[in-house]
């Protein structure tokens, strides 16, 4: 049960560091390093709390115990297959949480 608290317990860190970063920021540490920020819906200048929170939700797959990380990497795998084939570059995260959209910062 211990191990299991602990999947459940990083996997929520780690889903809401992108979610609260998204939000107050519209970027993370990563994104600004790499000069990029998370635009929300019609342009707005960051996603809201309900948007990030679709736009992450595939890293909630990390819960599940043994295979959860590799969910969350074949997730992480078909979102970047999906930017590569959108001409908008959006992943079918993005179109889910209404149109967010990574852009240059």
């Amino acid at each position: 049960t211990e191990a299991l608290l602990g999947t459940v317990g990083s996997t929520l860190v780690v889903f809401g560091f992108f979610v609260v970063f998204e939000v107050l920021r519209g970027r993370t540490i990563g994104k600004r390093l790499f000069g990029f920020r998370v635009q929300g819906p019609g342009g707005k200048l960051k996603p809201n709390l309900k948007q990030s929170a679709i736009r992450n939700s595939f890293l909630l797959l990390g819960v599940i115990p043994a295979v959860g990380w590799l969910l969350v990497l074949a997730a992480a795998i078909f979102i970047a297959v999906t930017i590569h084939n959108s001409p908008t570059k959006q992943g079918w995260h993005d179109r889910t949480a209404g149109g967010t959209q990574v852009v240059d910062a």
